[in-house]
């Protein structure tokens, strides 16, 4: 095998032991997994195509990713906390150990408030109205920031630890601290409009802890954006106050949505939902075809389940919907739990039938933000066909974000903020639920998506069909798993029917993969894993992974007989920096971790740490050519201080390569070791 082709073929043979020999060829340079066997038997051949792919490392201070292709267009500006002005004793906390509460921080960095009087201010850079701010606090405690304009208090902001904290081992999730657990979803959200307040260009904004407790807060990031104005009634709508509906206060209004949507369906009307507090004490089904529900903007009209049992809220289209329009209201709930797996308990859920269009929601605290497909009986299945998701925000759910399930087919996810959920991020799952004999899950397209800061599975998930696209989303701090994950370890039609080909490109992921999920696994920015089938005809290409935990792509194939077939990786690339130094001998965030192959173009090598904020530390940095029967290893130790750039250089002598580029294997250990 020539090792240093453009255009590279690998097998897969499975051994007299039952255990694959796997080769793959990643980003240009190929590296070896799994045991290595001296016979092959007559199982299939597996075959995996690279063409042409580089791996480079970035230093971040002269070069960067263009990132306005990647992920959606929303009408809010981030600021980090840690890039503000941090007010009293505040500081940052910043971590990559799993079991941190900064690891599910954006860029695993936060700024911790512990004492009444810390905060942090920023500059607003344009006009804004509202504001939405990440946090955490200790589970079972509450806080409260004190937001203050230009140095005048405006607003209280109320910070609770009800809606979230959960704790995963391999054996599920649970509610409370078990053996050997992981807490996880340890950040929640807060939005506010500020009241009668138009911040201009330059105002301040500050968050104060302004109690004198021992409570310590964490803040990760504020957003601030120029909310509309709330939409008016249409002339061709019924308005739910009309039946009854009293917004703001603590009586149950579902029976007036209810009756709101009956006769809109009976009279060809829409149905609106006017600004304001609606409480809805059980599901709400959602029984009309070329029927529009909307209210005045998501900054202003809020449908709010108050059931915390399973079953007990979030919108279901019934068998018969289509062409229905949803739009323009914030969901939330008061459910605290899975129920094993089975809370049942989805903001929208069903089957929305035929060219329907969910826009312009904002969900959080629901078991899943949109869980799409029928589960009737096979001589009464329905499928969701043609549904179009846009310019949703779906936050802080225990599961997935949006999963389109049971045929559901011909589908799009696009322009949407996906952030903070506890399983997949966006998943399409060819699955056939009992009884029902599901068709295949196809063409669904995942599109312009923005998805973050995922606390267990992967940012995008894959589960079988066939013709889907997963394109120009941008994956950023999954930590719990890859950022994508092509995978059949769920029954289901899986890839046995995927003629058409799964297309995975153009993806920007950065920061994602792990080294130690809950079952123990690496994961890559990119994972694959087979149990009930195999996987073929995927192409995965033109992706970048920006300062991947793990590495670019992984696989996890079942000895017993899962296989790749016609799976292309080819044209990605992968960019990194130390983005600070390791602890406790824990790899650094490197372009390639340790252990991995790299292809270096122009015989050099270059790795760059840049602004370092922890103390100083020793960084040691080791190459060894392979394959090449190079003899001797060089390494290159360099002191790396805080707010300093380094940068190592080391270069090849030409007598040592017969070949017009070479592959190294570099370490990068963190010596942990003040200067």
């Amino acid at each position: 095998m020539n090792h240093l082709n453009k255009d590279i073929v690998f097998g897969i043979r499975k051994s007299k032991l039952g255990v694959f020999s796997v080769v793959i060829a990643i980003m240009g340079a190929c590296f070896l997994t799994g045991q290595s066997v001296a016979a092959d038997q007559a199982g299939e051949q597996t075959q995996i195509q690279t063409q042409g792919q580089e791996a480079t490392t970035s230093d971040p201070a002269s070069s960067q990713v263009d990132t306005s292709q990647y992920g959606a267009s929303m009408p809010y500006t981030r600021y980090e906390a840690d890039k503000g002005n941090l007010l009293g004793k505040a500081e940052v906390e910043q971590s990559q150990d799993s079991h941190s509460t900064a690891i599910e921080a954006s860029d695993q960095t936060y700024v911790a408030l512990k004492e009444k009087g810390d905060g942090v201010s920023f500059k607003v850079n344009e006009p804004a109205n509202a504001l939405t701010v990440r946090y955490t606090v200790p589970d079972g405690a509450s806080g409260q920031l004190d937001v203050q304009v230009n140095g005048h208090s405006v607003q209280q902001l109320d910070l609770s630890s009800t809606s979230n904290w959960q704790y995963l081992n391999d054996k599920g999730v649970h509610d409370s601290a078990q053996a050997d657990t992981r807490a996880r979803f340890q950040f929640d959200e807060v939005h506010s409009l500020l009241p009668g307040l138009q911040l201009q260009k330059g105002d301040v904004v500050s968050l104060v802890k302004n109690r004198s407790d021992d409570v310590h807060y964490g803040l990760d990031f504020v957003e601030f954006e120029q909310a509309p104005d709330p939409i008016a009634q249409g002339d061709n709508a019924i308005n739910i106050v009309s039946k009854g509906a009293t917004p703001n206060d603590d009586t149950d209004d579902s029976q007036a949505l209810y009756d709101a949507i009956y006769e809109a369906k009976q009279t060809g009307k829409n149905v609106y939902i006017p600004a304001g507090r609606f409480n809805l004490n059980r599901k709400v089904g959602i029984d009309a075809s070329d029927m529009k529900i909307s209210g005045a903007g998501i900054w202003h009209t809020q449908l709010h389940f108050t059931s915390d049992q399973a079953g007990g809220g979030g919108f279901d289209f019934l068998h018969q919907d289509n062409h229905v329009e949803f739009s323009d209201v914030y969901l939330s709930s008061n459910l605290r739990s899975r129920y094993g797996e089975n809370a049942q308990y989805k903001a929208i859920s069903g089957t929305p039938g035929k060219n329907s269009h969910i826009h312009d929601i904002w969900a959080e605290h629901f078991e899943v933000g949109m869980w799409i497909g029928d589960y009737a009986g096979k001589n009464y299945m329905k499928y969701t066909d043609g549904l179009v998701v846009e310019n949703v925000r779906l936050r802080n759910n225990l599961a997935d974000g949006v999963n389109f399930a049971q045929g559901t087919k011909n589908s799009i996810v696009r322009n949407s903020s996906i952030r903070g959920n506890g399983d997949d991020g966006l998943a399409s799952w060819s699955s056939i639920a009992d009884g029902t004999e599901s068709a295949v899950a196809e063409n669904n397209k995942f599109l312009h998506n923005t998805i973050e800061l995922g606390w267990r599975a992967g940012g995008v998930g894959i589960f079988g069909g066939k013709g889907h696209e997963i394109a120009y989303n941008r994956i950023k701090d999954n930590i719990g798993d890859a950022g994508i994950r092509l995978t059949t370890v769920f029954k289901g039609h899986n890839f046995d029917l995927n003629e058409e080909g799964i297309r995975v490109h153009h993806n920007l992921l950065e920061r994602t993969g792990t080294k130690s999920d809950i079952y123990n696994k690496h994961r890559g920015s990119i994972d694959v894993e087979t149990r009930y089938g195999d996987i073929k005809n995927v192409t995965i290409e033109d992706n970048v992974f920006l300062a991947p935990f793990d590495t670019g792509v992984t696989d996890h194939l079942n000895p017993n007989g899962g296989i790749l077939n016609h799976v292309e990786v080819r044209n990605n690339q992968t960019m990194g920096q130390l983005s600070h130094p390791a602890q406790g001998g824990v790899s650094a965030s490197v372009s390639k971790p340790v252990g991995q192959a790299l292809r270096v173009k122009e015989k050099t090598l270059q790795v760059s740490a840049v602004k370092v904020p922890h103390q100083p530390s020793k960084v040691q940095l080791s190459k060894k050519q392979t394959g090449l029967n190079l003899k001797q290893a060089k390494t290159v130790t360099k002191t790396v201080k805080p707010n300093y750039v380094l940068k190592a250089t080391y270069s090849k002598q030409k007598s040592f390569l017969k070949a017009p580029s070479a592959l190294f294997l570099y370490r990068m250990m963190g010596l942990s070791q003040t200067v």
